[in-house]
């Protein structure tokens, strides 16, 4: 019995106590009368009327989206068969978080009888294609389910060790809207660098070390000549002070050093 089972065990005894000290005071010559009699019987049956008053009645569910209502209450006792002090809490977080979207389970005992979960589901983040497979991951890169296609939304993200690293790379993308906004694909080679792919159909290499630095970089060049809106198919930022513009086929822009601000281009 862990110390939550101790502690609500003691929390009902004490008000069983209450409630005969109450009782006693309100009906006292039923409780003179009571004593005088002395029956055993009588004393078991006040204390387990008094039991029944905390018999399971309702179970009230919230925040579950994609795990359905009937699934978590096939795992649940039924309302009116069991005292809410007999439940196993712990138990019953245990069998919820077997569901594929829960992330984390809030269960507690509401006097008289009620018995409160609040699910935690997982937010899909994007999509992981590793050897074949797709799977849809959180923002820690943490498994939800398999998927069979990547027909959504979501960035895609490609390679062994993409879970470990999507994290750290999505807090730098965050300060730079005009890349996360418009990201298609974000693919890790070794858990050591990205390329991402645009909506546009732009790749970027970026570097080993000093991601944020060639991010930054990246958005001020950018905004003043709206790099991102051309007919590029590649922007190279892997060598730092360095970089290096492969054009569409077809396309006539030109650059020079004065168009990056004297950047080596």
């Amino acid at each position: 019995m862990d110390d939550g089972e101790c502690s609500m065990r003691l929390l009902i005894h004490i008000m069983l106590l209450i409630y005969l000290f109450s009782s006693s005071l309100v009906f006292a010559s039923e409780v003179i009368s009571f004593n005088k009699l002395g029956s055993s019987d009588d004393k078991i049956n006040t204390k387990k009327n008094i039991y029944e008053i905390f018999i399971l009645e309702k179970i009230f569910i919230t925040g579950n989206k994609k795990t359905s209502k009937k699934d978590i209450l096939d795992i649940l006792p039924a309302p009116g068969n069991d005292n809410l002090f007999n439940l196993k809490l712990a138990k019953i977080k245990t069998n919820l978080l077997s569901f594929p979207w829960v992330k984390n389970v809030e269960v507690r005992r509401i006097l008289p009888g009620t018995l409160y979960l609040k699910i935690f589901e997982y937010i899909p983040f994007v999509i992981w294609q590793n050897k074949g497979t797709f799977k849809l991951l959180d923002e820690d890169g943490l498994v939800i389910t398999s998927v069979d296609y990547p027909n959504s939304k979501l960035p895609l993200v490609i390679g062994e060790s993409a879970p470990k690293n999507i994290s750290s790379f999505f807090k730098a993308l965050y300060f730079h809207p005009e890349l996360k906004n418009n990201l298609m694909v974000a693919s890790n080679y070794r858990g050591r660098r990205w390329d991402i792919t645009l909506e546009s159909g732009i790749i970027i290499k970026l570097p080993e070390k000093g991601v944020k630095k060639a991010l930054i970089k990246l958005s001020e060049l950018d905004k003043k000549n709206n790099l991102l809106d051309k007919d590029i198919k590649i922007i190279d930022l892997r060598i730092e002070d360095r970089l290096f513009i492969t054009l569409k086929e077809g396309s006539k822009i030109k650059f020079n050093k004065d168009t990056f601000n004297g950047q080596n281009v």
